[in-house]
Formats: C-alpha cells, sequence, structure tokens
C-alpha cells in the first residue's frame, strides 16, 4: 500500500500549495485560469516564461539558466553570458559594455555593442608583459579571435603558452632563460665534431672540437630555437700540411695525418730514432733531437757515389754535397740526402784547351792531343791544314787557310752527273743542286762535299693532264726520259707522228690524223652477222645493231677488233607485244616459231582461225575463239550431278542442292566426270542453326532439303515446316518470351530455393538472373535459362566491422593491435590479432564488443626453426625491428655483401634475391692502404680471408721494421717504423757498384726513390744500358764499353739535338763530344757534351754578311745611295743601287770582301719615264704624275676637277689602269659637299669642276658657286614660315577656310586643319611653295561627344563613363553614368581626351550604413548588390521565409516579415520530413534553419540534424527492448554516463577530467552504439589537448577521403567556438558533402553549416554551444588549434 500513499500525499500537496510557476496547457479549459495540478484534472503542465521542467505532467518548473540551455546566448559577438534571474540575462560586450535585462525569448543583436565589437586585449592591459599578469620576459599578441590574445615567453625564455580572456590578466607561467644547448641534446652543434655552449638569453655558441676547423663563412651563433649549425662545418685540421710540416718544424720529419686530431711523425731520411703516433692537432711532442744523423760522407762509397777524387762535404741535418775531381768541370750537387748516393762522374769533363778553341774559327776542328796541347784542323769541305800541339795558353790558328774544296768545279758538275742540273756553293762543305728543265726542278740543299746525294725525279709529260700531246684526244704519247717524248695520232686514224719533243714544248697538234670508217670495209664491219647494221661513232669507234627480229647492239667497238657476233643478238619473242601477239584476241593462243615468225591459234575447248608464219613487226592475226559449252552436251556429269561451265576448255561437277558430296573442278571438255553419284549424301539442313539464327530456336532435318523450326526453351509458337535448304525463312515473330522467374514455384524456389535469395527476369528471352537480396552477400550473382535452376548461394546477412565506429581496433573492444574481419554470416564478426603478433581468436555477435586480447608482439627472430630468421644466409645477425610485425637481418661484423633489410615476421627472404655475407677485406678499412696500419710508411696490409675479422700488418719488401702484428677488423695498432733498404749497398752486402749490378764492368748503381727499387746503368761514355730491380735481385745483363757520342743518337745533326746545320766532333776522352755549327753558319759552340746528353741548344744560322761590315752602305764600300743583300748561297752578297736610284751596276761579293765602286744617282721617273706627263702615269687622260723629289716612288692622280683613286708607284713600274672621269663635286664630297651648312643643298653644274651651294626648298638663304676642290660655302639657311607666304590673312594660306588654322613644320611644310571645336575638313599637308587650293569644304562647329564614335569613347575609353554638354565650342564634360562612381563632372577641350580616374558600381547594399538598413530594416534581411549595376537584392536569412526583391540603389522599400520557416513542414507530414525513414519524428530546431530527425518514443537508430533545405536521413530505427543505452554502452572507466531516452545517453568526465580529444563540453550527448573517446587530464596538459585536436582533425580528414577520393587542399582556421575547414572537392553535390560533414560535427557535438566559394571549394564550419565560456579549457584548446594550423 505504500506507493498509493506515497501518491496520494503527492496530489494533496499539489492541491494545498498549488504551482505558482506553471499553468494547465489542456485544450479544454482556459489555461490562464486553471493551474497545473499535478495530473488530478491538468494532464499537460507548461511552465512559465523563464521557467522550465523535464516532465510533462510535474508541478517542477524551475527557473531556466537561458546562458547553459540556449545556443549563443549572447550571439556571435559578446564575450560572457549572466543569468540574472526569471527570464533575464545579462550580455558582457568586449569592450566591457554590459546590457542588461535581456528577456530569455529575446534575441541578443551585435549591434548592442556598438561599432567597437572586439578590442585590443594587449594594448587594453598595458601591452608587453603587463598584459601576461605581469610575468617577466613574456609577450603578449592580440588573437584573431574576440576577446581574446596569446601570452607566451619571449625568445630564449620557453615555450610557455596561453590564451587569456580580455577581461581577465591572470596568467600562472613562468618565464625563465632557457638553455640552448639542452634543448636541442647531441645535435646543438650539428654532431660529434662541435661543442655547444649557452651564452645567455636565446643564444648559444658552436666551437669546433680540437683538431678541426671552421668551413669558412659558417656562422657559430644561434638562437635557442634554430638548428643551424652544419653536421659538415668542422673540417679535419690536416695538422701535416700546415707551415712547419706537423712535426715541430724538424727539417725533413715526415708527418702522417691518423684522424681527427691525430698524426704520426717520423725523423728524417739519413737520421733515425723513435716515431711519435697519435699526436693531438694542438700538440708539438715529436722531439727531433733524438733523431741521429747518419754523417753521409763516412759510408764506403766515400759519400759521391764511388767517383774517385770527387769531393764530399757534410751539410749538416743528414745532407752533404759532392764536387767534381780536380782537373774537371762540372756542377756541384747540393743537398744529398744522407741515405741517398746518386752522385755521378758524367755530371764532370776534363778542363782542356778545346773549350778555349781555334782563334775564334768555330768550324775549325779541335782535338785535345795532350797535357795542356791541342790540334786545330780545318772543317770538313775545305782545303787539308792542320796545326798541332797548341799551347793551351796560346791561339793563333790560322784559319784563312781553310779555302772552301767548291765541290760544284768538279768533273760531274757537282750534282752526280745530271745533265742540265745547276749546282751552287753554300759555303764550306756545303752546295745546293736544282734539277733541270724536265724533271720535278727541286732545289737539294745542304748537300756535304763529299757526298752526291742528288735525286732529280723526271716529269712524266704523258701522264699530265693534257695527254702530251697538245690535247688531241686519245693521241699516243710515249716518255723518253729526261725532257724527251714521242706522240703519234690516235687508234682508228692514220697520220704522221713527232718524236724527241722537249717537255716545255707542245708542237703536235693532230690536224693530219685521219679517221678510218670501219663500216665501209669489205665484211660490213659487223662480222658478217646478216642483216646488222653498222654506223661509224667516230675516231676508233663504231656500234653494230642487230638484224630486224632480233635485240642486241655492241658499241664503242675499236677500228682493230672484230667482236661482234651472233651472240651478241637474242631472238625476239614476237607473241611478247601489246596485244598478245595475236591482235588482241585474248583467246587466241600465240607461239613464237622462230627468228621473225610466230603463229596464232585457238585452245583446246574452243573453235576458229589458226595463222602461221606471222613476221614480228605485224600483227594480222583476224580470228575469233568461240568456247564450246560441254555441259549443254548429254553425259557431262554422272547421274543428277549437276554441270556448271566455268571457262573454255572446263567444268565442274557438283552434288545437287540439298546433298553434299565432293566437286570434280576444271574438267577439260574431253575429259570425265570421276565421281559418282551415289558419293553425293542428304545435307543436314539444320546445320549451322538452321533457323534464321534466333538464339535457341530449335531445328529438325525432315529429308533432302527440308527441315521444320519451332520456337526455343522459354518461349511459345507455332513451328514453320517444309523450309527448304537453300531457304532461311524461319524469323521467330512467332515466339512469345515466357517469364522465368514464375517457374519452379516462383519466388526463391526460381533460385534452387536458396534462402535470402531473389530472381530477375532477364531482357533476353529463356534467361533470369538470381543473386542475393539486399544486404546479403556471399555468391556473385549468376545467369540461367528457363530450364536450369542451379543457383547455390549462400546469401549471409553482411557482418560489418564498421559498426563500432572508424577509431583504429574499435571493433574489437579497443584491443590493441587486433584486427576485425566479417565472418559474412549473419550477425556475425571474427576478431584476431593482427600478423606479427598472438593472441585468441573471438566470433563476436553484433551487440557483443569483449573480445579480451592481449595482442603481443612476437619477437621475430625467434622464428623459423634451423633455418634461421635470415633466410639461411651464413654469417647474417636477425636484430628486432621495434615495429609490431618487424625484424631486420644484416651481415654479421666482419661479413658485407648484403645491404641491411627489414621484413615482417612471416617473410624470411632475406638474401632471396642473391649474394651473400662475404668476410670483408680488413685491409680496405681506414682508408685502406697505409691507414689499414695506423698510417705507418712502407707498411703493408694482408687480410686473412680464412678466418673472419682478422688482417695482418707489417713492413713491405723492401723495409725493415717489427714481426708482423694480428688486428681484428676495428683495431689499428701497428707502430712500426718500417725502415727502407737502400739496395745498392743493403747494409754491407755489396761492396760496390760493380758488385751490385751483378759484377757488369763499368756500371754503376743507384737507389731508387721507390722502395725495394734499385737501378744499374752504365758509366758515362760507356753506352746506355740500364735496368731496374729488387733490393732481393741481381740480374743486370748488359756489356757496358765505350761509346763514340756521335754516333750514338744516329748519324749528323741527330747527336746535336737535331739542330740544322750543326755538326759533331768526337772528344780526344771518353764520354766527350763537342756540337758547333756547320762552314757557313754561325751559332754556340758546346764542348764536352756526356753520352747521356743530347742537348745542343743551336740555332746555326747562315752568317748574314750585309751587316758584318756595319749597317747601311757600310756593306757597299760606303757608295751613296747602295744597298747590300744578302744572297740565299752562303757567303755570298749583293751591292746594288738603291731603288729609285740609278748608276753602277749590281755586284757580288764574298763575306769578306768589300769592293763596291761606282756612282747611284735618282732617277727622276716623273721627267724621264717617256716624254713625262701622261707617259708616266701610263698614258692615262688627264693624269698627273707626282714626286720626282721623292725616292724611289711616285704619285700618279687625276688632274683637277676629274677624279680617279691616286696610286703609288716604284721607279721601275708603270701600270696605272686608272680612267680619270668629270667628277661629281656633290658626290665627292658627300654629306659635308656644302661645308656641313644645316639645310643647305649641292647641285653638280653643267661644266666640269663645278657646283652649287643653295638652300633646300622652304628654306632660305646665299647661293654660291665652288669649284670641285673647294668647300668653304659660309651661308646659312632659315626655315621660311609657309603659312605667311600666300597674305596676311589668316586662313589665306588654307584656301581662305573660316576657322581654318595653318601650322608652319619644320623644313618645307605647312599644315592646314579645322580649328579645335570645329571639324569638316580632313587635315591637309602642304609644302611651303603650294597653294591650299587642295584644302576644301567648310570648318564647322561639332559635338565634343561624338569623339572617336561617342559613348565612352569620348571620354577617354573609361567603361561607365557619359558625355554631356558636347555642343559647346571646344568643351564638353564627363562623369560616371548612372549607378556608378568615381568621376563627376570633369571638363575636356574637344582636343583632349585624356581622363583619368574609374567609374566603379555604387554597392547599393551600403545605403543607410549597411546591413539590415539596406532593406528596410527589416529583421534577418540580407542584402547583396545585383549583377547589373544600380541594383541590389534583399531576402531573408537562410532558414527564414524564402522571399527576394530586386532594388535600384535608390529605392528601400523592402515590406516582407522574415520568419523562422518550421523545417518539419518543409517536405511533408510524419515520416516525409525525415527522408521518409519508418517510425522516425521531426522536432523544428531552436536555431534557425535547423531541426532534427530521431526514432520515435520505443526505437533507436537515428538521431540527426539537418538543416531545413536538407533531407537524406541515413540508418534505421528498430525497437529497443528493457536494456538502457548507459547499461549497454557506457562512458568508459572514468566516464559519468546518463540515459536521456530510449536511443540517447549523454556521457561527461569528473570535475578534474576533460573529454578527450573534444567536443569541449562539460557533457556529450551521444546515439545508440556511438562509442565515448574517454576522459583525461587537459587543462594541466596543453600540449595533449593540441595532440588530440590534431588527431580529431586528421580522422576528419581521412573520413572525407575515404568517402570522396578527390577531395584536396584542406586549411583549417578557428573562429572562437567554432572551426573553419575548407577543401577542394570536384564532382560532388553540395548536398552529399553536407551529409558527410554534419554526420562527423554530430560526433564531435557541433553544429555544421556548408558553404560554396566557387571553383568546387568548400567551407565548412563547425559550431560548438560553449556551457563555460569563462573556463580554461575551450580559449586555450582553440587557441591551440589555431597554433597546430599554422604549422599544418
Amino acid at each position: 500500500k505504500e506507493p498509493m500513499l506515497l501518491f496520494y500525499l503527492f496530489i494533496c500537496c499539489s492541491l494545498l500549495f498549488g504551482n505558482t510557476h506553471a499553468y494547465c496547457g489542456d485544450g479544454n479549459i482556459n489555461p490562464e485560469d486553471e493551474e497545473c495540478d499535478g495530473g488530478l484534472h491538468c494532464t499537460s503542465c507548461v511552465c512559465d516564461a523563464g521557467y522550465s521542467s523535464t516532465e510533462p505532467r510535474s508541478v517542477n518548473c524551475e527557473d531556466t539558466n537561458i546562458c547553459v540551455t540556449k545556443q549563443r546566448p549572447c550571439g556571435n559577438s559578446a564575450i560572457q553570458c549572466l543569468d540574472t534571474g526569471v527570464n533575464t540575462r545579462s550580455c558582457t560586450c568586449p569592450n566591457s559594455t554590459v546590457i542588461s535585462d535581456i528577456k530569455d525569448n529575446e534575441e541578443f543583436d551585435a549591434e548592442n555593442c556598438g561599432s567597437n565589437v572586439d578590442v585590443d586585449g594587449c594594448e587594453f592591459f598595458g601591452g608587453g608583459s603587463a598584459a601576461c599578469g605581469g610575468v617577466e620576459y613574456s609577450q603578449c599578441t592580440d588573437g584573431d579571435w574576440d576577446n581574446m590574445r596569446l601570452c607566451s615567453c619571449l625568445p630564449g625564455y620557453g615555450s610557455a603558452v596561453d590564451v587569456l580572456n580580455d577581461t581577465t590578466n591572470t596568467w600562472d607561467a613562468t618565464c625563465e632563460d632557457v638553455d640552448g644547448c639542452d634543448l636541442h641534446g647531441l645535435y646543438a652543434c650539428g654532431g660529434a665534431d662541435a661543442t655547444c655552449e649557452d651564452n645567455g638569453v636565446n643564444s648559444r655558441n658552436c666551437t669546433c672540437i680540437p683538431g678541426t676547423i671552421l668551413t669558412p663563412g659558417t656562422p657559430v651563433t644561434y638562437t635557442d630555437m634554430e638548428s643551424g649549425f652544419p653536421s659538415d662545418a668542422c673540417q679535419d685540421f690536416k695538422r701535416c700540411e700546415q707551415e712547419d710540416g706537423g712535426c715541430g718544424g724538424v727539417p725533413g720529419a715526415i708527418c702522417v695525418d691518423t684522424g681527427i686530431n691525430k698524426r704520426a711523425c717520423y725523423c728524417p731520411t739519413g737520421t733515425s730514432g723513435p716515431p711519435k703516433f697519435d699526436i693531438p692537432d694542438d700538440q708539438d711532442t715529436f722531439d727531433g733531437s733524438k733523431c741521429g744523423v747518419n754523417t753521409g760522407c763516412s759510408i764506403p762509397s766515400g759519400g759521391c757515389n764511388n767517383v774517385e777524387g770527387a769531393v764530399c762535404l757534410d751539410t749538416g741535418e743528414g745532407l752533404r754535397s759532392c764536387s767534381c775531381p780536380v782537373g774537371t768541370i762540372g756542377p756541384t750537387v747540393e743537398n744529398i740526402p744522407d741515405g741517398e748516393d746518386y752522385f755521378n762522374l758524367i755530371n764532370c769533363r776534363p778542363i782542356t784547351g778545346c773549350v778555349i778553341g781555334c782563334n775564334g774559327f768555330k768550324e775549325a776542328i779541335c782535338n785535345d792531343t795532350g797535357p795542356g796541347l791541342r790540334s786545330c784542323s780545318c772543317p770538313v769541305g775545305s782545303s787539308y791544314y792542320i796545326q798541332e800541339n797548341i799551347p793551351d795558353n796560346e791561339d793563333d790558328f790560322d784559319q784563312y787557310k781553310c779555302e772552301d774544296i767548291k765541290r760544284c768545279n768538279h768533273e760531274d758538275g757537282g750534282c752526280g752527273g745530271i745533265e742540265g742540273a745547276v749546282c751552287e756553293d753554300e759555303g764550306y762543305n756545303n752546295r745546293t743542286c736544282t734539277c733541270p728543265v724536265g724533271t720535278d726542278g727541286v732545289s737539294i740543299t745542304d748537300i756535304p762535299d763529299h757526298q752526291d746525294q742528288v735525286e732529280c725525279v723526271d716529269i712524266k709529260r704523258c701522264e699530265e693532264e693534257d695527254g702530251g700531246c697538245g690535247g688531241v684526244k686519245d693521241a699516243i704519247c710515249e716518255d723518253e726520259g729526261y725532257n724527251k717524248r714521242n706522240c703519234s695520232c690516235p687508234l682508228g686514224t692514220t697520220g704522221s707522228s713527232l718524236s724527241g719533243i722537249p717537255d716545255d714544248e707542245d708542237p703536235f697538234t693532230g690536224k693530219d690524223c685521219t679517221d678510218i670508217n670501219r663500216c665501209e670495209q669489205g665484211d660490213g664491219g659487223c662480222g658478217g652477222v646478216e642483216g646488222a647494221t653498222c654506223e661509224d661513232d667516230g675516231v676508233d669507234s663504231r656500234t653494230c645493231t642487230c638484224p630486224p627480229g632480233t635485240t642486241g647492239h655492241r658499241d664503242g667497238i675499236h677500228d682493230e677488233e672484230d667482236t661482234f657476233s651472233w651472240a651478241d643478238c637474242d631472238d625476239n619473242n614476237g607473241c611478247d607485244i601489246e596485244g598478245g601477239g595475236c591482235n588482241g584476241n585474248t583467246g587466241a593462243i600465240c607461239n613464237d616459231t622462230g627468228v621473225n615468225t610466230r603463229t596464232c591459234y585457238c585452245p583446246v575447248g574452243t573453235a576458229g582461225l589458226t595463222k602461221e608464219d606471222i613476221p614480228d613487226g605485224q600483227d594480222t592475226y583476224t580470228g575469233t575463239c568461240i568456247d564450246i559449252d560441254i555441259c549443254q552436251q548429254e553425259g557431262a556429269c554422272n547421274g543428277d550431278r549437276v554441270c556448271t561451265d566455268t571457262g573454255i576448255n572446263a567444268r565442274t561437277c557438283s552434288c545437287p542442292v540439298g546433298t553434299t558430296g565432293p566437286e570434280a573442278k576444271n574438267i577439260t571438255d574431253d575429259g570425265e566426270d570421276t565421281i559418282d553419284e551415289s558419293e553425293c549424301i542428304d545435307n543436314d539442313g539444320c546445320a549451322g542453326g538452321g533457323c534464321g539464327g534466333i538464339d535457341g530456336a530449335i531445328c529438325t532435318d525432315t529429308g533432302v532439303n527440308n527441315r521444320t523450326c519451332s520456337c526455343p526453351v522459354g518461349t511459345e509458337g507455332e513451328p514453320v515446316v517444309g523450309i527448304a535448304d537453300d531457304e532461311d525463312t524461319f524469323d521467330g515473330k512467332q515466339c512469345v518470351d515466357v517469364d522465368g522467374c514464375s517457374k519452379f514455384g516462383g519466388g526463391i524456389g526460381a533460385c534452387r530455393g536458396v534462402e535470402n535469395s531473389v530472381c530477375s527476369n532477364g531482357d533476353q528471352r529463356n534467361f533470369r538472373t538470381c543473386s542475393c537480396a539486399v544486404g546479403y552477400a556471399g555468391s556473385e550473382p549468376a545467369n540461367f535459362t528457363d530450364d536450369k535452376n542451379d543457383f547455390h548461394g549462400p546469401c549471409l546477412d553482411v557482418g560489418s566491422c564498421s559498426l563500432f565506429g572508424i577509431q583504429e581496433f574499435a571493433a574489437c573492444n579497443g584491443v590493441q593491435n587486433s584486427v576485425c574481419s566479417d565472418d559474412h554470416v549473419a550477425n556475425s564478426r571474427t576478431c584476431s590479432c593482427a600478423p606479427g603478433t598472438t593472441g585468441p581468436n573471438m566470433t563476436l555477435t553484433d551487440d557483443v564488443n569483449n573480445f579480451t586480447g592481449p595482442c603481443v608482439d612476437v619477437d621475430g627472430c625467434t622464428l623459423f626453426g634451423e633455418v634461421g630468421p635470415c633466410g639461411g644466409v651464413a654469417n647474417a645477425v636477425c636484430t628486432s625491428g621495434g615495429d609490431l610485425d618487424s625484424r631486420i637481418c644484416s651481415c654479421a661484423t666482419g661479413y658485407a655483401g648484403l645491404n641491411m633489410a627489414a621484413f615482417s615476421d612471416d617473410d624470411n627472404s632475406f638474401g632471396a634475391g642473391g649474394g651473400t655475407c662475404e668476410n670483408v677485406d680488413g685491409c680496405t678499412l681506414f682508408n685502406g692502404g697505409v691507414g689499414a696500419c695506423h698510417g705507418v710508411l712502407n707498411s703493408v696490409c694482408t687480410d686473412d680471408y680464412l678466418v673472419p675479422n682478422l688482417r695482418t700488418c707489417s713492413c713491405a719488401k723492401g723495409s725493415v721494421g717489427p714481426a708482423p702484428v694480428n688486428l681484428t677488423d676495428s683495431e689499428n695498432e701497428f707502430n712500426g717504423p718500417c725502415i727502407d733498404i737502400k739496395g745498392c749497398r743493403q747494409d754491407g752486402k755489396f761492396a760496390n757498384d760493380q758488385e751490385a749490378c751483378n759484377g757488369v764492368a763499368n756500371s754503376v748503381c743507384s737507389d731508387d726513390d721507390e722502395l725495394d727499387s734499385r737501378t744499374c746503368s752504365c758509366l758515362p761514355g760507356y753506352g746506355l744500358a740500364n735496368g731496374t730491380f729488387a733490393d732481393d735481385e741481381n740480374a743486370f745483363v748488359a756489356t757496358c764499353e765505350e761509346t763514340d757520342g756521335c754516333l750514338l743518337y744516329g748519324e749528323g745533326i741527330l747527336s746535336c739535338n737535331n739542330v740544322s746545320n750543326s755538326v759533331c766532333s768526337e772528344g780526344n776522352k771518353t764520354d766527350y763530344r763537342t756540337c758547333s755549327c756547320d762552314v757557313g753558319y754561325e751559332g754556340p759552340a758546346l764542348h764536352g757534351i756526356t753520352d747521356a746528353e743530347n742537348n745542343y741548344p743551336g740555332p746555326c744560322t747562315d752568317v748574314k754578311a750585309c751587316t758584318a761590315f756595319g749597317s747601311g752602305i757600310a756593306a757597299c764600300n760606303n757608295v751613296s745611295n747602295s744597298v747590300c743583300t744578302d744572297d740565299d748561297d752562303i757567303n755570298s752578297r749583293t751591292c746594288s743601287c738603291a731603288p729609285g736610284y740609278e748608276g753602277a751596276e749590281p755586284a757580288k761579293f764574298n763575306d769578306t770582301q768589300n769592293s763596291f765602286t761606282g756612282v747611284c744617282v735618282d732617277s727622276k721617273p716623273c721627267s724621264t719615264i717617256g716624254n713625262g706627263g701622261e707617259d708616266a702615269c701610263n698614258k692615262v687622260e688627264h693624269s698627273v704624275c707626282s714626286g720626282d723629289d721623292a725616292t724611289n716612288d711616285r704619285v700618279c692622280s687625276c688632274s683637277l676637277g676629274y677624279f680617279a683613286p691616286e696610286a703609288h708607284f716604284t721607279d721601275d713600274k708603270n701600270d696605272w689602269n686608272a680612267t680619270c672621269v668629270d667628277l661629281d663635286g656633290c658626290e665627292y664630297w658627300g654629306s659635308t659637299a656644302c661645308n656641313r651648312v644645316p639645310n643647305a643643298v649641292c647641285t653638280n653644274g653643267d661644266e666640269w669642276n663645278n657646283r652649287t651651294c643653295s638652300c633646300d626648298i622652304g628654306f632660305v638663304g646665299k647661293t654660291a658657286y665652288f669649284a670641285d676642290a673647294d668647300n668653304n660655302y659660309d651661308g646659312t639657311c632659315e626655315d621660311i614660315d609657309g603659312c605667311t607666304l600666300f597674305g596676311e590673312g589668316a586662313t589665306d594660306a588654307c584656301n581662305k577656310i573660316e576657322n581654318s588654322v595653318c601650322t608652319n613644320n619644320p623644313g618645307n611644310t605647312r599644315t592646314c586643319a579645322c580649328e579645335a571645336g570645329y571639324s569638316g575638313i580632313t587635315t591637309v599637308d602642304f609644302k611651303d611653295d603650294e597653294d591650299g587650293t587642295a584644302f576644301v569644304g567648310s570648318c564647322a562647329d561639332f559635338d565634343g561627344c561624338t569623339i572617336g564614335g561617342g559613348g565612352i569613347a569620348a571620354c577617354g575609353n573609361i567603361p561607365n563613363t557619359v558625355c554631356t554638354g558636347g555642343e559647346r565650342l571646344n568643351l564638353r564634360n564627363c562623369s560616371c553614368a548612372y549607378g556608378y562612381q568615381g568621376i563627376e563632372g570633369i571638363e575636356l577641350a574637344d582636343d583632349d581626351n585624356v581622363l583619368e580616374g574609374t567609374c566603379e558600381d555604387f554597392d547599393g547594399c551600403s545605403i543607410g550604413g549597411g546591413g539590415v538598413a539596406a532593406c528596410n530594416n527589416v529583421h534577418h534581411s540580407v542584402c547583396s548588390n545585383g549583377d547589373a549595376y544600380d541594383s541590389r537584392i534583399c531576402s531573408c536569412e537562410v532558414g527564414y521565409t524564402k522571399i527576394e526583391k530586386v532594388f535600384k540603389d535608390t529605392e528601400n522599400d523592402f515590406d516582407v516579415e522574415c520568419l523562422d520557416i518550421d523545417g518539419c513542414s518543409i517536405f511533408g507530414e510524419g515520416t516525409l520530413s525525415c527522408g521518409s525513414v519508418s517510425d522516425t519524428v521531426c522536432t523544428n530546431g531552436e536555431a534557425i534553419n535547423s531541426r532534427t530527425c530521431s526514432c520515435a518514443p520505443g526505437f533507436t537508430g537515428v538521431f540527426v540534424n539537418l538543416a531545413d533545405n536538407q533531407n537524406t536521413v541515413t540508418g534505421t530505427c528498430r525497437p529497443l527492448g528493457d536494456e538502457t543505452m548507459c547499461s549497454l554502452y557506457g562512458c568508459g572507466e572514468e566516464g559519468i554516463c546518463k540515459d536521456v531516452s530510449i536511443s540517447q545517453r549523454t556521457c561527461s568526465c569528473p570535475d578534474t577530467l576533460s573529454i578527450i580529444g573534444g567536443p569541449f563540453y562539460s557533457a556529450l550527448l551521444l546515439e545508440d552504439t556511438t562509442k565515448f573517446p574517454g576522459c583525461v587530464a587537459l587543462r594541466d596538459d596543453p600540449a595533449s589537448i593540441a595532440r588530440h585536436v590534431q588527431e580529431n582533425i586528421q580522422n576528419v580528414q581521412a573520413r572525407l577521403r575515404r568517402e570522396f577520393p578527390l577531395i584536396s587542399g584542406f586549411s583549417v582556421n578557428n573562429l572562437g567556438t567554432s572551426l573553419v575547414i575548407t577543401f577542394n572537392l570536384p564532382g560532388e553535390s553540395e548536398d552529399s558533402i553536407y551529409n558527410a560533414l554534419v554526420a562527423i560535427a554530430n560526433e564531435w557535438g557541433a553544429s555544421g553549416e556548408i558553404t560554396s566559394v566557387g571553383n568546387d571549394r568548400y567551407e565548412f564550419e563547425m559550431s560548438w554551444d560553449v556551457i563555460d565560456s569563462s573556463s580554461f579549457i575551450v580559449p586555450s584548446l582553440f587557441a591551440l588549434i589555431a597554433i597546430w594550423a599554422q604549422q599544418l
């Protein structure tokens, strides 16, 4: 009874106290008078204004906090809403203005806050750190959003950042100096080669570590946030490359860089001592004093390589010098290192008298004959004379006793006896021979007197281009030797011959050579071939042509040949002509029967004429061949077989219609049919279908040539019978299709009874399709004929892993690394673990989500058993990949060959592409070479290929040092040193050079610079043999014998460095020769050239005797005006009178003579050539000669008034070939012909040597006459004003036309035109001397607004301008047209059309200050500027009454009321407004342009917010049992769940937590299975906020990309309490995009609105109704979204 008692108590209390905040809303009573009684009499209570209740029958009406329940309670601009009591609230504006007493049902308008909506919060609180709560080292930035500002630390003072409300100034943060080095860790300065040092506020310095240097230009100071310093900025210092050599300045010490900040130093060559390893670059610890000096001069060779008497001198620091022995001369060899011994006697030559020479006679031959004595003798080519025993201190050799032999005077003429050759002596031992006429004529120079090297090549005159016989074609020429030949007539002609013709003569003409006509001889010229034709072709040539009836010829037959025969003639085929040889009768047969004859006859099977002996040249056959039709004869084919005539003498026999059998083809008329009629078998008329190609039609063969066609299966109709085999009359039109889905009982029976299948009748006959019904899957659709029923299914319910949302792992209870797969069985899915993990598999129904997991990562390196986790590759190692389902395989340390690669746990293909892990050659490490042995000089590395990771370092062959050391590939500790063994002595192994060179006498050994190498060679003067050997080899094989240096490099000049005209003479001792210039030449003499040298410098030049006696006339005995010329001959010059002088005859002298005599006087050519005058200029008419006073130079030119280019001639020339023509003075002077006076013109005179200068037309001034040679015109030419030449009146020069104007132009023109403001006559230009009669018409005032055709052209072509007032004289006005603004009343002259500015459409929406004022102040109206000028459009906002009106800019009578539209009434009643989804209800939204569709009570599954113009609802409403949303789906571990309806719940977090990733409510309304994201302590973790916001925005992008693959160009912006996502999406409707985005917005608890901005780009705004606008979480979150969006 207790429940009833409580009920009555409730009723009594209600009756007693009533409810003063509610009234009864029943329709049958007066709500004003009836109080709400809790349901006793009133079934529906309505709360008073400002109150609300959650129960319709409750009397508990409480004050409504409109700031919480209403979306945007203070509009978009106000920053704070405060509930101030029942049905009232206040709103705080950004400028701190408070608007009070706003009723709960009133909208707050942004205009209430005035024009200053947002203020600069930073300035409001004093800027800088003052605006950030006074936090030291902070800075303030005013936000792009209303009522917010951003506070952050100054650069270098930390990363704290926050957003403050402009109404508060409290920031709980600390900004302190940050250590920039700690901020970047190891890479604060690019890596390991530099160190970082914090440099104070927002600054750090980078310093290169010891042993490295900074790359020039690299900055070293960076702000805390800069990464900056490059990883390669610090380069190795290379200490060994520095100026001191890297070893403390110890001279000669050897330095080796062994890595960064490490080097090794070795003692200098020639010393010994301990090396120093791993010396840091900034230290100099190498002690050179420990390097013991080797005294080089004390070694067994005496320090100078065993050279007897050589002087060795120790110069200190491991160096010495060696000098030549006493009595020799040569260079001292300095700085020989003590470890080397390369001094050679070859550089020392004896001091002898021949160094002095033979009294300056360079050609003389000097020989040292003993101590202090020498002999001098005449050179080769001169008389024999020798002066012996000349003391070295005397030099009196008499060179004049050496007379030239004059080889040209010998009996053979000096040129080898060649007849006609010219010989010329060229001095001592030298002559030239020039070959005679009839030879190549070459001159052979430099012939020594004892040689006869003359060869003259005969000119083969007969081989020249003209044939050698005067160009006579085919004449016969025979060479007979030097300068002789014979010529005779060509073959085929007769005539005389000439013999012994000199090569430079050409007397043979061939005029008496007569052609022989071979065709006129007895055999006819064609070998007796009967009927052949012979034709003479000219000299020694004829052509023979074959007789008629044959084809062929032979041409070019020589007269003495008789080669033509019948073999050259081919018989013609008379049948091979046009018409076939039988006059075009195609049936006749032509037969060639011999030469020039053929026969025509008719073939077998035809009848006609036969004609024989038809000549080849005729076509006279007249017969006709008629085909005989053998099929007309009885028995042409066996039995009933059918005969067909197929042409001449041919027929075919075939089986009759309706039967099939073999054919007998091409039976000749006299042949028989070989096939019996019994072989013709009845045809199957149904073969190939037989029923007109009708698919499925049934054909029945009913006998020979007869068949029946019936309708196809699946159709009904009468059959067609008696169809012949060659007919096809069945068309199937009588066959009617049968519905295949009605068979087998119809329904699923037509699909073999498969559950959830559906049958559809095909478009074709006898055809249907079975497939799974919508919502089922499992089998592809299948097609069947109507008599088949083989659909097997199954058709299963589509399991959906997507039922639990798009979050990763959501469908498997959020278990990490889980995978959901649809089972394709109704209400079933499977959760299992992803590849690379292990865990349970569970099959779940769609309403259960309790997969337990866990899915644990598998260590892939433990898999694959004996094969191993790296494909079985030997020497490979496996390591975990770090990621799920991942491992890494690589070669083990000491091995290489395969690159490191990552694999999934089920992939074991390492090395599958080929390759192995092979032992690494350790000797290639540490840069290879000596680097692999710690940089020790002369070390060598050997890799142990049998033992991995092992190498050996030892001293190289040819050096000695410590025992070999074994090292792993990571070690490098070999210390050396390895000292070079000097192979020529090898610590006493060889006593001397001869022993070190295999005992070869006169040999010498020298150590090479390379390790383990020495060279053996012969001593100077004993040959050039040499060989290089290793230190342990001793295999020099040679014979070192004394040599003749003058033959060593070849004879003649070859042993004197190939210097032309040089001569070599052997000295009187070994390894000694002299090179000097030959007789007649001068140049240096080089004595004591060793055999190893061939360095004679030369040159040897001809002695120029003209300079030997001094300059000028001195070489010609000082005869005045004489000149000396050096001849080409050696020892010869010529003296003669200089050019322009005459008198003494030229005379030749040898180089020692100077006895020229005579007198040379000026030749005066202008008076002495001919009779002087024109004779001296080659008799050119009007010529003048000048220059008699000049030496050897005269000038020929034209007399005054005539012109030709002058020319200079020497006195011996007179070949001027010019013509002196009358000079055009104007052309001669060109543009300067009138002394460059401006506007002057030149006119050539009628007489010679005359021209006139005067002023050009249109100018006035002086006229003057000038000779052609004068150019001193001094006048001036002034411009004439052409407008004054025809009278004083203003219009006289323009034909006196009224209102005309004349304008003088520069030069000879004037212009006539109408005055400004007048028109009628086109402008005309006149010359100054022309009258103006061509200027005709009248000049009348014109309308300036017609300029350029009028319109905007009259206003400078500025669009939207108008011209007015053009009828005024020379004036008009330009302004903007009605509806435009920018140019107002600009006055222009008619000849001025320059106007600046633009006329822009007037924005009618700015009337009255814009906004609703432009639409008559109608609330919720919107103004948009019209497409046409002077127009605008007024309409209602979206979600209000749909109406729009167009107004002119001056009109403002928009008189409609914009009312909110009930979105639930737009598409009809009931479910029609929810996309016709069953069991849905529509609720008009509180916000404008919104409604909500949800499931009716007792149903669940749909809840969607729609704009009024949208009606697309997805999903279904299904009945709900007794369970609640919270019991089914909950809110996670920490969430607080509250059931709202049978399909909705709210999830919230405790006060200390906030919802993960947004939306940014204290509670989140969720539908059905929507998963609550969970709670997190976001207030204390702004970075986490940003991360979750980023993840959610990326999820939005991912979802959009899945639904719309073409989407691109994302950008995200925040607008206070909303986000705007902008993107590109072509080819989609705005509605489809909106629906997808609204679904996402709903999940975030936001409303959404989409706007198209053109070109397939959209903006989607998601807005939140923020419950607590003063809380930290919302503004901070949006500020961080803004920062993240900028980074994105």
